[in-house]
């Protein structure tokens, strides 16, 4: 089946089923979308299950090494073990609202990220 953008439904107000699967996680889950400037990839994620292959994923998807990306949730660091419990992402957000983590660049493969410490002179 090729892969078709979503229609409306007849009347263009209420969403179509497909609307809703887009809309809400599968029950259980909690929704996470990674955002890195104006490119993002939504993730559908159990409460206890760690982030290291969602974080893979996207850095895949943008053509970054990892190491390179700094992945943050509401200020704090996102690490491949943490999970969407250890992070606190509350119930509320498996009910729909979709949870946003941010990268940064840290470094590129072009730039040299050197740190120099000045020692006092005799």
């Amino acid at each position: 089946m090729p892969n078709t953008p979503v229609q409306p439904s007849a009347d263009g107000l209420s969403p179509t089923a497909m609307e809703k699967l887009q809309c809400y996680p599968r029950r259980g889950y909690i929704r996470i979308k990674i955002i890195y400037g104006s490119i993002f990839q939504l993730f559908d994620m159990k409460e206890h299950t760690p982030l290291g292959v969602a974080l893979d994923m996207f850095s895949k998807k943008i053509n970054q090494e990892k190491e390179l990306l700094y992945f943050h949730h509401e200020g704090g660091p996102m690490r491949d073990t943490d999970t969407p419990s250890s992070l606190e992402m509350d119930e509320l957000d498996a009910l729909g609202n979709i949870i946003e983590a941010n990268v940064m660049q840290v470094c590129s493969a072009l730039l040299f990220c050197v740190v120099t410490i000045d020692e006092p002179g005799p």
